[in-house]
């Protein structure tokens, strides 16, 4: 059933703080590269690591904000904008706001913007992804 979801359009969501972690770091290389024996860096950081952050980082779930349907909801799409490098020990503010809504094709596509802030203030990377609920 198709619900009206673009008065979510320009809504902020939850705003969360996550700190860079060792521990995260390694879990994430271990599951990338699990047969790989190449020493990497001790502070070396995946550039999947933002997903990380989006997982472990928010206490709301963002389907439940929006009150999407868990059992007819698909990843569309996720890209990383990367203006500076993260590092261990960042804490990183995660604001997230709905940028756009829209049908196609008996679905809803609704598309998020993140931008990923250091404790400096800087503006580290910004993230896009696609929601998209079937109905």
């Amino acid at each position: 059933m198709e619900r009206n979801l673009k008065k979510f359009i320009g809504q902020d969501l939850e705003t969360y703080h996550y700190t860079i972690e060792k521990s995260k770091v390694d879990e994430l290389v271990a599951v990338l590269n699990p047969n790989s024996d190449v020493k990497k860096d001790d502070n070396y950081i995946p550039a999947t690591f933002p997903t990380v952050i989006e997982f472990w980082g928010s206490s709301i779930s963002m389907a439940k904000a929006l009150q999407l349907n868990l059992e007819k909801v698909l990843h569309g799409e996720q890209e990383y904008e990367y203006i500076k490098d993260f590092a261990l020990g960042d804490v990183i503010t995660v604001a997230s706001k709905i940028e756009d809504v829209y049908t196609k094709a008996s679905m809803n596509f609704i598309v998020v913007n993140k931008k990923f802030i250091n404790q400096k203030d800087e503006l580290v990377a910004i993230g896009k992804s696609t929601i998209i609920e079937r109905f």
